[in-house]
């Protein structure tokens, strides 16, 4: 399955306390922007400050400043600080000096982080950010239900704080509540007042599909520049898309262009959503370059064709989200598809899948992986976990070429074309001619390598509705399949 299929909407991004401040998403709305992230200057102020103190305070804002500018490496003594001091040393502060230093952060480290939060706030309880941060980390490990008691903790704490609102939407997004999220949203006051609280308002009701009643004072807000464009920005692109989904291209591209002049990584990655489904906006490369534009460099890489690029970019999109489900798609996508990489896919999938254990869509694409290199045994076993009901059409289709996959390896051809054709009769409709195409190359691609005599057919067949979409990832897969039939006609004696 392709992370690419779905509509986005520009939800919260959801990081550490220590990062979202130094991103300058926690400013207050009475001060203007903070030094653009690009200067250096702004880092430079921050090592000296450090230098001059050597707190840890100091190397905790070092740190994370740096990271956010995409400058680790001016950390590195900051960090090694924080390292050698971590008793006194907040986790999710302490597991980013480890990032700067490049050490791994693992399962393990995740419920020392848990222990470490839940310390502190045994000494400190009532520091909601404290609660938000341990939240995120239970989310991280698949811990739900502990996960939403700690955030609930917050709100209690902070029922307005723009932080807690924000990554408790997210919480609930990933939790697969979507209204919940949005009438939390809606319901409080803060949210009528807070620019960055109504762009995920009115993008939470787009994805469930509500209409929200604060439109006409966002637009007020965007057209009367009341606050500094960084705090406007995310927005400006919540209303581009809600503009652009009513058929206002011409409204959506001014709003777009506002939401452009000071963006957060989040309205970037929108924004090159939208360029790709051939919307009113344009992205200068120059933008890619923002720190932490992991998501938009992913998938900006994957459309030039730059597979191991984009694989690299979709690893750090899951390091700064690993509770996220959308890069362990995308990267698994990348890595089994692409680049033909199984034991990469593996390994993605199995960083991504404790926040995301039972997700139908991870085990569809660990058991491709699985099954196209070579693991069919173990493939047949996760794939009896994960049979979705006729009812879920994209899952169901998914579901049965990869059966057809396991049928072909283990020596049912008869069987495994049969699933793979159903699977393709399914696949009707303008909305589902991706996943027809990518069954029909897949059948091809059993075909021939089992050498049945319809490879040629198959192909053919696969050569045509790939050729329809025009999609440049699927021409590198017929090309592939081209070759590989060929390769068996010279072998043929």
């Amino acid at each position: 399955m392709f992370a690419n299929d779905a509509p986005r909407h520009v939800v919260p991004r959801w990081r550490t306390a220590t990062i979202t401040s130094a991103a300058g998403e926690l400013t207050p709305l009475s001060e203007g922007p903070r030094p653009p992230m690009s200067d250096k200057d702004f880092l430079g102020d921050k090592l000296a400050e450090w230098r001059e103190q050597q707190t840890v305070a100091h190397a905790a804002d070092v740190v994370g400043s740096a990271i956010v500018l995409g400058q680790d490496a001016a950390a590195r003594e900051a960090a090694e600080f924080l390292v050698a001091n971590a008793t006194e040393v907040p986790s999710p502060t302490y597991r980013l000096a480890l990032r700067v230093l490049g050490r791994e952060v693992v399962s393990g480290d995740l419920h020392t982080a848990i222990r470490t939060l839940r310390r502190q706030l045994h000494e400190e309880p009532r520091s909601p950010l404290t609660w938000v941060d341990l939240a995120r980390a239970y989310s991280i490990v698949g811990q739900a239900t502990q996960a939403t008691q700690a955030m609930r903790a917050a709100l209690q704490l902070a029922p307005q704080h723009r932080f807690v609102l924000r990554s408790a939407a997210r919480l609930q997004l990933h939790h697969r509540d979507p209204e919940h999220a949005h009438d939390m949203l809606r319901r409080n006051t803060a949210t009528r007042h807070d620019p960055w609280l109504m762009a995920a308002e009115i993008a939470i009701a787009e994805l469930v599909d509500r209409s929200s009643n604060l439109l006409k004072t966002a637009r007020d807000l965007v057209e009367g520049r009341s606050f500094a464009p960084q705090h406007l920005a995310e927005l400006a692109s919540a209303l581009a898309t809600h503009e652009l989904r009513a058929g206002n291209r011409k409204r959506a591209r001014r709003l777009f262009q506002r939401a452009l002049e000071a963006p957060t990584e989040n309205v970037i990655a929108q924004a090159e959503w939208v360029a790709r489904q051939q919307g009113p906006v344009e992205v200068d490369d120059r933008l890619l370059q923002t720190p932490r534009c992991f998501e938009a460099r992913a998938f900006d890489h994957f459309w030039e064709g730059r597979w191991a690029s984009s694989l690299e970019e979709t690893w750090r999109w899951l390091e700064d989200e690993p509770f996220s489900i959308l890069p362990v798609i995308h990267g698994s996508f990348v890595a089994a598809v692409m680049l033909e990489d199984y034991a990469g896919a593996e390994a993605i999938i199995a960083r991504g899948c404790g926040a995301n254990r039972q997700d139908p869509r991870l085990i569809n694409n660990l058991v491709f992986a699985l099954a196209s290199g070579g693991q069919v045994p173990r493939a047949i076993k996760l794939h009896k976990q994960a049979r979705p009901t006729p009812q879920d059409d994209d899952l169901y289709v998914t579901w049965l070429a990869t059966s057809g996959l396991l049928q072909f390896r283990s020596g049912a051809h008869s069987e495994g074309r049969r699933l793979y054709l159903e699977a393709i009769e399914r696949a009707s409709g303008v909305a589902r001619q991706h996943q027809r195409a990518m069954a029909s190359l897949f059948l091809a691609r059993e075909e021939i390598l089992s050498r049945s005599g319809y490879g040629a057919a198959a192909f053919e067949r696969a050569r045509l509705l790939s050729a329809a979409l025009q999609l440049p990832y699927l021409g590198v897969l017929s090309t592939r399949l081209e070759h590989l039939l060929r390769a068996q006609d010279v072998e043929t004696p």
